[in-house]
């Protein structure tokens, strides 16, 4: 199982950020290498050794996405976002 936290944030310069954290909800161990991404685009990033992860965005995005994670050995998520 994956826990995550994510935060959402948007800047002056109509720059998006989805940042946020990977651990194991059993182990509580970080996650390093969890795929995130936006469907249907090029945006994507993947998690760091402390299993955290920064993911910038362009004000071309507006409108309804889903943000996709995933990593070998774990369920993947579809999560739905409304950027904009």
């Amino acid at each position: 199982m994956l826990l995550l936290l994510l935060k959402f944030a948007e800047a002056e310069a109509q720059e998006i950020t989805i940042s946020g954290n990977f651990i194991d909800a059993f182990t509580q161990v970080p996650l390093p290498q969890v795929k995130v991404s936006i469907e249907n685009t090029f945006y994507e990033t993947a998690s760091e050794e402390s299993g955290s992860f920064l993911l910038k965005l362009n004000d071309v995005l507006q409108g309804n996405y889903i943000l996709r994670i995933d990593k070998t050995g774990y369920e993947l998520k579809r999560i739905p976002v409304q950027l904009g």
